[in-house]
């Protein structure tokens, strides 16, 4: 069908050139990725992935690139975001750190279980973890209420998750130690 379309364009336009290119990019990779499938087994390559793919990656992006040249290819604008209501964006936010914080409530009642009943591990230590886990949570809730500066809430929940990272880290390390 590109073929038949080359044909019908007028010679020595930049279209036909560019049209040419990419019908050479598109048939020569095309044929090169076919016959190394296809003959894989018999050249005794086995662990070869599917080349044509590979090849035809050069023409998608060279299509790309005259589509957009000659503007066929119309990009959108991209949209601002304009906040209307400052107080809908500060309910969102505490609705975001409500839902972190009930993240890490079902991550600390998860790791009881499963350290717990599951795991037959001690009491006292799957305790304490589940506790920080569920510390860690509660913090998150009282972040939006501490600043309301979203740079400041963003740092806490940053500084809050970090600082949980390395005691947790820790536990664990002791923890299958102990295993």
């Amino acid at each position: 069908m590109l073929a038949r379309w080359w044909r019908k364009i007028e010679p020595r336009t930049p279209l036909k050139r560019y049209v040419a290119h990419f019908l050479i990019a598109t048939i020569g990779p095309f044929f090169a990725g076919m016959i190394t499938d296809v003959f894989s087994d018999v050249m005794g390559l086995y662990q070869i992935p599917r080349l044509t793919i590979v090849f035809l990656i050069f023409p998608t992006i060279f299509l790309f690139i005259i589509l957009t040249k000659f503007g066929l290819i119309l990009e959108s604008p991209k949209a601002e975001f304009i906040p209307e209501d400052p107080e809908n964006i500060q309910e969102n936010r505490l609705r975001l750190f409500q839902t972190a914080a009930a993240m890490f409530t079902i991550g600390a009642a998860g790791s009881f279980f499963l350290g717990y009943f599951i795991g037959g591990k001690n009491f006292a230590t799957e305790f304490i973890l589940a506790s920080v886990v569920w510390g860690l949570g509660i913090c998150l809730l009282f972040i939006s209420y501490v600043s309301k500066k979203h740079t400041i809430q963003n740092t806490l929940f940053l500084i809050i998750s970090i600082l949980g990272m390395p005691g947790i880290a820790q536990y664990l390390r002791h923890r299958v130690r102990r295993s």
